[in-house]
């Protein structure tokens, strides 16, 4: 078989589609708690919270910052807040301030598994795939209904060249939610590393049935159809 010559490295991205034919897609935005109400909460924390939450849901992030600091200086202990600043620093790539959050968060509560989860997205933009498997991991643990968790650990299971783990995983995000066009992709492209261009070709397919409008899907079905005429 001449199989076409591809770089097996992650590459990973803060922005979901930027990425190159045949890349690897993390799902590399922060999860953000949507929840108010913490123990030791007054009116004020929980306002400067909510107007922190929405400026940073809008990506205004140096207003979301002013408000969170305040919030977290009314409360020291509010977990959300740090979690939702850590992930506003995550976005602005300052991934020390987002770690020494999430850290924190996690030290209030060992529970959250949004903590977890954008903790490994942090490790992963430092290069720390290991610790980033394992907050991944944890996050599963602590909330199994997440399909990003299960895509971005399917990427570093990927990243090992341990293809059918990977796919296990992905087969779960689609399972949690069966239009997630990205467990797709990068299911597609563990079939293709696997030598199964035919199965990467359909999940190229599913992809674009969700999004008809994601190229890179197009320019994979393209090049893997390509390789089978050179078999």
């Amino acid at each position: 078989m001449n199989k076409m010559k591809l770089s097996k490295k992650l590459m990973f991205f803060l922005f979901i589609l930027s990425v190159n034919i045949f890349g690897l897609i993390i799902i590399a935005c922060a999860i953000l708690p949507n929840t108010n109400v913490q123990s030791g909460n007054n009116d004020e924390a929980i306002g400067f919270y909510t107007s922190g939450l929405d400026f940073a849901e809008k990506g205004e992030n140096d207003k979301a910052l002013i408000d969170l600091d305040q919030a977290i200086i009314i409360n020291p202990d509010y977990s959300d807040a740090y979690i939702t600043r850590g992930g506003v620093y995550f976005n602005l790539s300052d991934y020390d301030k987002a770690l020494n959050d999430f850290n924190h968060a996690i030290e209030l509560d060992s529970n959250s598994a949004k903590a977890y989860y954008n903790r490994g997205l942090v490790f992963v933009a430092k290069g720390n795939y290991d610790k980033a498997f394992e907050d991944f991991n944890q996050a599963i643990i602590l909330n199994p209904n997440t399909p990003s968790s299960y895509n971005n650990r399917g990427l570093l299971y990927q990243a090992k060249g341990n293809y059918d783990k990977a796919i296990e995983d992905f087969n779960h995000a689609i399972k949690i939610d069966s239009n997630h066009p990205i467990a797709y992709y990068n299911r597609g492209l563990a079939y293709y590393y696997k030598g199964d261009f035919y199965r990467a070709i359909a999940d190229w397919e599913t992809v674009l049935g969700i999004d008809p409008n994601f190229e890179k899907a197009k320019q994979n079905i393209e090049a893997a159809r390509n390789n089978l005429t050179t078999m």
